[in-house]
Formats: C-alpha cells, sequence, structure tokens
C-alpha cells in the first residue's frame, strides 16, 4: 500500500519555517540530509503531529527507506522512497536547522576585527600542556596579530565559507554592501538547495568572478519556477557546480545563458546522461533557450568527470563546436570509445576541437587501441590521461604507455609525465616488435620490411594499427639492424661473436637486496631460457617472473621481454644492459584468468 501525504497542498499548511521538499537540513550532531517528505507519519502515536522526512547523505544515520507500518491498519505505508534502506528518518521539525543566511555577521564569524579579543593574550593561550611527569607547560602562540592582518574582510579577495549550513541569501542586499569588493568566493558544503538563492548571493557580490558551490544540493533549474526573472552574470568566469545534484542538460544549458562569459565549468558527479536528447539546432524547447551550437564559446575548461556520459558521438561531439575549449575532463564515465565523426555536416572534422590541448579519459569503457585513433584528429591535443580503460588491463603500465605513445604523435604528455624524444624512439621501435608479433604470428621467418608491410595488408591489419605502415619507413634502419641480429643467430657463426654483456637485478621483495648477477649471455638465448636461469639464481617459480631491459641506466623506460620464443637479439638487448626481473602481481594474475 502507498500513502503519500507530500502534497503541495499539505507542504504548504505545514511547512515549518518556510522549509519544502528538497529542501537541505542538518540535525544537532552536523548530519546533513535532503527533505523528501512533510507530514503525518503512519507509524507514529499522535497521527495529526507532523514530522520531516529526510534522505541523508551519509546512508548509516538512518533506520529505514521511507516506509513504515501502519500503527492502525498494519499496512505497509510508503511516504517516500529512499534507495538505502538505512538511508532515511522521520525527525520532529523541532530538532533540525534548516541553515542560515549568509550575511555580514556570518562573515565577521569567519574573519575577525582587528580590534576583537586576542585569542593568546601576550602569546600565550590560556591552556596549558600536561608534560609526563605531570607538570603543566604553557602554550605560546606567536605570530597571532600578524595572522590576524591576514584576516581583515576589508582587505581580502578571496573568502572561504565551507560547511557554515548557509542556505540562503541575506534578506536585504545592504546586509552584504561591505563585501563588495570580494572576487572569489568557496560556498562548498553547506545548505543551498534551489537556483534562487543561489543566484541571489551571486547578485549580492557583483564583483565576484570565481564562484564554488560544490556539494550543495542545488537540483535543476527547471525546479526553480522564477527561472525567467534571473538575469544575467556577465563577469563571472569560473563556476564549480561538483556534486549539486544537476540531473539534466536543460540546467547547463541555463547556466550559459545567464553566465555567458564562463571560461571554466565543473560539473563532477552530476548526471548530464541526457545530454543527447538535445537536438543540435533546437537545444530546449522547454526552456527556450539558444541552439546548443552557440554556448560556451569562451570556455577553456570543462570538467565533466562521472557525469554518466556514454557516446562520444552524440554526447562529447557536441563539445567540438567549442571553439577556445583548451581542458577537457572526462574521467570516470562510460564513453566505449572516441570517434572523429562530425556532430554537424557543414563542420569539417579536421578542425574538431581545434584549441583542445588536454583530455583527461581515465576510468572510462575504451576496449580497444582503435578507439583513440580520432584523437589524431585533435590538431592541438599534447596531453591525454588514459588509465583505468579496459584495453590496458592485461598489460603493464610501460607497455599501455609506450602503445599510446606511439600511435598519438603529437602528445608531449602523458598521464602527466613528459614524452623524451628517446622515449618516443623507444616506444615505436617496441609497437613495430609489437605488430610485427601479430602479423608473423602463423610463419616467423617472414620478417622483412616489405613482408611485413604486405602480410599486414593482407591481413586487414593495418585497420586496427593505421601508423604501422609510416612507422615501418621511419625505422627502416632499427628494422634492418634487427633482421640482421636474428639472422645471425640461426647462422653457423661461433657463439663467442654473439655474446652480451649484461647485468641482471632483482626488483622481487623476497630478494631485491641480492646482489646483481653479471652474465655474458649469447644473443640467440630466448626469453624463456633466460626466465629459467633468474629463478634459479632468485628462488622463484619461471612462471611467475617478468622481464624487461634498459638500455642504459638513464633509461627511463625498460622494454618488457614480452615474448618467451623470442631471442635477445629480437629484442635487441645490447651489450650492458640491465635485466630486471619483476614477480607477476596476484591482481594481474586474476585479470589474465
Amino acid at each position: 500500500m502507498t500513502f503519500d501525504n507530500g502534497s503541495s497542498k499539505a507542504t504548504s499548511r505545514i511547512a515549518p519555517q518556510g522549509i519544502e521538499v528538497n529542501s537541505r537540513i542538518s540535525d544537532k550532531d552536523g548530519f546533513i540530509g535532503t527533505v523528501a517528505y512533510i507530514g503525518p507519519v503512519a507509524s507514529a502515536k499522535n497521527s495529526n503531529e507532523i514530522y520531516v522526512g529526510i534522505v541523508w547523505d551519509d546512508e548509516t544515520r538512518g533506520n529505514h527507506d521511507g516506509s513504515v507500518i501502519c500503527r492502525r491498519t498494519n499496512e505497509l505505508i510508503r511516504h517516500f522512497s529512499c534507495k538505502s534502506s538505512t538511508g532515511a528518518s522521520f525527525v520532529r521539525p523541532s530538532k533540525l536547522n534548516y541553515g542560515v543566511a549568509l550575511d555580514e555577521d556570518l562573515v565577521k564569524q569567519k574573519y575577525v576585527e582587528s580590534d576583537a579579543e586576542l585569542v593568546a593574550p601576550n602569546n600565550m593561550f590560556k591552556h596549558y600542556a600536561r608534560t609526563s611527569q605531570g607538570q603543566k607547560k604553557p602554550i605560546e602562540f606567536l605570530g597571532e596579530l600578524k595572522i590576524r592582518t591576514r584576516q581583515q574582510i576589508s582587505c581580502l579577495k578571496q573568502v572561504s565559507l565551507r560547511s557554515m549550513q548557509i542556505s540562503k541569501a541575506a534578506s536585504f542586499l545592504s546586509d552584504v554592501n561591505s563585501f563588495a569588493h570580494l572576487t572569489h568566493l568557496d560556498l562548498a558544503g553547506n545548505l543551498l538547495s534551489n537556483w534562487s538563492q543561489v543566484l541571489k548571493i551571486l547578485y549580492q557580490f557583483p564583483d565576484i568572478t570565481w564562484v564554488s558551490f560544490a556539494s550543495n544540493k542545488i537540483r535543476d533549474v527547471r525546479n526553480d519556477s522564477n527561472f525567467d526573472s534571473f538575469t544575467n552574470l556577465p563577469g563571472l568566469s569560473v563556476l564549480n557546480l561538483n556534486n549539486c545534484a544537476i540531473s539534466s542538460f536543460d540546467t547547463i544549458i541555463f547556466i550559459n545563458r545567464i553566465m555567458p562569459n564562463l571560461s571554466e565549468l565543473c560539473v563532477v558527479c552530476n548526471n548530464l546522461s541526457d545530454m543527447d536528447s538535445f537536438d543540435n539546432q533546437d537545444a530546449s524547447a522547454t526552456l527556450h533557450f539558444s541552439p546548443f551550437v552557440n554556448i560556451f564559446q569562451n570556455l577553456t575548461l570543462l570538467d565533466c568527470s562521472k557525469c554518466n556520459l556514454s557516446s562520444w558521438n552524440s554526447q562529447i561531439g557536441r563539445f567540438r563546436l567549442l571553439s577556445n575549449l583548451e581542458v577537457l575532463i572526462l574521467d570516470n564515465n562510460h564513453i566505449p570509445f572516441i570517434t572523429s565523426s562530425t556532430v554537424s555536416k557543414n563542420h569539417d572534422s579536421d578542425q574538431e576541437f581545434p584549441k583542445l590541448k588536454t583530455l583527461l579519459i581515465a576510468g572510462n569503457k575504451i576496449d580497444s587501441w582503435s578507439g583513440l585513433d580520432a584523437l589524431l584528429h585533435f590538431p592541438s591535443l599534447s596531453s591525454l590521461r588514459f588509465r583505468n580503460n579496459p584495453v590496458t588491463q592485461k598489460m603493464g603500465a610501460g607497455e599501455a604507455r609506450s602503445i599510446i605513445i606511439a600511435r598519438i604523435p603529437h602528445l608531449t604528455f602523458l598521464n602527466a609525465s613528459p614524452i623524451t624524444q628517446k622515449e618516443r624512439i623507444e616506444s615505436e621501435r617496441r609497437y613495430i616488435r609489437f605488430v610485427a608479433a601479430q602479423i608473423t604470428s602463423q610463419n616467423k621467418s617472414q620478417i622483412l620490411p616489405d613482408t611485413l608491410l604486405f602480410e599486414a595488408k593482407k591481413q586487414g591489419i593495418l585497420n586496427s594499427h593505421g601508423r604501422f605502415e609510416e612507422l615501418l619507413l621511419k625505422h627502416k634502419e632499427y628494422i634492418m639492424t634487427m633482421i640482421q641480429n636474428q639472422s645471425s643467430n640461426t647462422s653457423q657463426n661461433s657463439i663467442a661473436s654473439e655474446v652480451i654483456n649484461v647485468t641482471i637485478s632483482s626488483m622481487i621483495a623476497s630478494s631485491c637486496t641480492s646482489d646483481p648477477l653479471y652474465k655474458r649471455l649469447p644473443g640467440s638465448l630466448t626469453v624463456g631460457r633466460l626466465k629459467i636461469l633468474c629463478a634459479r639464481a632468485f628462488h622463484i617459480d619461471s612462471k611467475e617472473i617478468v622481464l624487461h631491459f634498459k638500455a642504459s641506466a638513464d633509461d627511463p623506460f625498460p622494454t618488457e621481454l614480452d615474448d618467451d620464443q623470442n631471442t635477445l637479439s629480437y629484442y635487441a638487448v645490447c651489450d650492458g644492459a640491465e635485466i630486471l626481473v619483476h614477480e607477476i602481481s596476484h591482481h594481474d594474475q586474476n585479470i589474465a584468468k
């Protein structure tokens, strides 16, 4: 049975202190929640007593899911819904805190006057610390006056009022006239719950250019009947709306309408999955805002991490029209691939994201390397973050890094680490070996460059390794050297002519303090045989060993010896190289299974 007393009529009649459904509140212990219901409760002794139904931010705070057993009928009555079975409570209105206004008195609590009473007169606290012998020691506090000079609101341009239970703007504009000089305002973690109060606060701070409303459950503008009366805020350039319970792209378009000059917008942990429902030429028939093509033309940074985005083509592709966008952050969404297909046939795909320099797309669903090839069409892209995608889960960080570097030639930073010219050369050569191994898996004698290219075209491998032909030409001399080394391994030359001197060092926890091994090894030695040698020396199962080699001591990214059947010469292990012995982690083993 369902019972709903949360109608607008009941709410307007009984709401205490103007509180309403979706308002934010806190209790005496500081726990914060959202009002989901106001009215009588079926399980209460007094059927006329008014309670506030709350969904807590901390799911362990409550004791039910919005439903109770009716005291009179013994039936289940649901007053509101809560995802967690212990995330909701019914509380008497008198036991709740409904928030405070952002006025002058509140700011003074944080930023004291210059003539206010000192906390530590004569640089000494009124409190003592007790020593291990039980004696009292006075506590000194040096520099209080110096600190106080930096706490004068009249001298500050940046103010932080985090977690001060602010739920509304001051009643009169004159209350905050003394703060008109402020440019940065941090209101994260307060009790703001609607756009009317948010914008009223901004109107009272006319010089604000940077503002954060993170972790305020403001929700969507469609829930506010006053949106037509909101006027523009052309001076605002940076807006943080992370974790604000926004659930429609309508609200983002609304923000563009009243804040047309934003340069940075952060909307992390909101739900923008309905973005693809907005037609490119008619953005919102409901709110009658400007077309999508004209929004945020001054935006240089956009952070849409954890926004339930799942399509590059129909969602992210719309951002390609932002001609000044330099940083796009899309971490922890559900995007399966990146595409260079156009949103509008009137735009050249080679010019999409024309100024995009940095793309962060870690923690998505990209499961093939071809899913990154569209980045070749982003002319200004120089920095990429690409971790925790399915395509990299079964390989080491170094291997994944080298493949990305080889496939995207214009990157200068990957996962916040600079790419050197030497690393790029090594990565491209390693990539050639990686693709060549796929081509020659059935016939390892076909290793000439021309044969590799012929076989690649024949097998259709170039479709998934677009730069392979280009890299074959670029590193032709290296390939010929590798071929000559392999040929010499199968000839009748003496072993002495193939010997290389290497140092073998253990990186395994159980033997990392052991002295390195200094060995003279034939270039024809296979990786599998080398693993057996290392297993005996460092007392570990050869099946749990992973080998890398460094051509020199300053080589920052060792090359993995990833095929037990290939020889040291195949990997161009040179005289004086260092072999690094690693152990396969249990995590990697589970992934492999």
